[in-house]
């Protein structure tokens, strides 16, 4: 009898024990399938924004080539523009101010920006990344003079517009702003020293230029009077 029922004993045991076993093993099973299940929306996700990411990639390549084709427009028109109005005023010589016969164009000006923008890219991007620090400068200054400007003619025509006087101060404190950014030491947008060096040798030739074509002009009304 004692054998019998320790035989029992192990038989329950032993059924306990693989009971345990397949039950452990369906629950491994069934969290392996919600696993699965879970991943599957995850994956789909996945694959969504990568198709978004893709799509919204696109857009903004639309967008940045967009915004670069109009400002390489409008810089190749102000700048042919300019070159046109320096020729006009005996600052350049004539060639700069022949006009296209059909178009009415600045047609040599446009053809001399052509050309040294498709020269320079071969200077790497290194120098490139030079002139263009230094030309922020230029650009502060250019604004800052046409505000300045603004102002002074506003005032000069006794205009009582209230909003023109703001846009000329403000345009001229920004303008300040930007300059004491790019040539005050501080560690955001200070000028690197190459920029600084062609900074200082552009700030030269433009005042020598400026001097030349100063004494050009008081010769030339000296001449007429």
């Amino acid at each position: 009898m004692a054998r019998n029922t320790s035989t029992n004993k192990e038989k329950a045991s032993a059924q306990k024990a693989s009971g345990n076993l397949s039950k452990s093993g369906t629950r491994k099973s069934a969290a392996a399938r919600s696993r699965a299940v879970e991943a599957e929306p995850r994956i789909l996700d996945d694959r969504t924004r990568r198709d978004i990411v893709g799509v919204g990639f696109i857009i903004l390549g639309i967008a940045l080539f967009c915004a670069v084709l109009s400002g390489i427009i409008g810089f190749y028109m102000a700048t042919s523009r300019l070159l046109y109005s320096m020729s006009k005023d005996h600052v350049l010589p004539g060639w700069f101010g022949r006009l296209h016969p059909r178009y009415k164009t600045p047609m040599n000006a446009i053809l001399f920006i052509m050309i040294i923008s498709l020269c320079c890219p071969w200077f790497g991007r290194t120098v490139l990344n030079w002139v263009v620090d230094m030309s922020s400068i230029g650009a502060a200054i250019g604004y800052g003079f046409t505000s300045a400007a603004t102002l002074v003619q506003v005032r000069r025509n006794k205009d009582t517009s209230a909003w023109m006087t703001i846009n000329s101060i403000l345009g001229v404190i920004f303008s300040l702003c930007f300059i004491a950014l790019l040539i005050v030491p501080n560690p955001w947008a200070y000028l690197g020293p190459q920029s600084r060096i062609a900074l200082v040798i552009w700030t030269v030739m433009g005042a020598a230029f400026f001097l030349y074509t100063r004494r050009k002009k008081a010769a030339e009304k000296a001449i007429d009077a």
